[in-house]
């Protein structure tokens, strides 16, 4: 149980700091990325909004190999409490071996 609330808390806090920094991120490229067409029309808008994408693909290519290193093999992955997607690695002793 304790398991649960901890992945839990992880999965918001990550998804808030997620949230903030592509919003950050993203203002801060479309704003500055691309030509000045002057001071009354601003900057390119395709251009910044092209660099957004490309930043975000790229951070999700990031995060995507990240997990590749996520090692949670000890208590499988359960979906719910009745279904069992990957077993655990826990060795079950026969009352024979005993």
């Amino acid at each position: 149980a304790d398991k649960v609330a901890v992945s839990v808390g992880l999965y918001y806090m990550s998804n808030a700091l997620g949230r903030l920094v592509g919003t950050v991120g993203s203002g801060l490229l479309f704003t500055y990325v691309g030509n000045d067409l002057g001071e009354f029309a601003g900057h390119d808008g395709t251009i910044g909004l092209a660099a957004c994408f490309l930043a975000g693909t790229f951070s999700s290519l990031i995060a995507a190999f990240i997990t590749l290193w996520i090692e949670d093999e000890d208590s499988g992955l359960k979906c719910g409490s009745c279904c069992t997607l990957v077993g655990s690695k826990e060795t079950i002793i026969d009352d024979d071996e005993i």
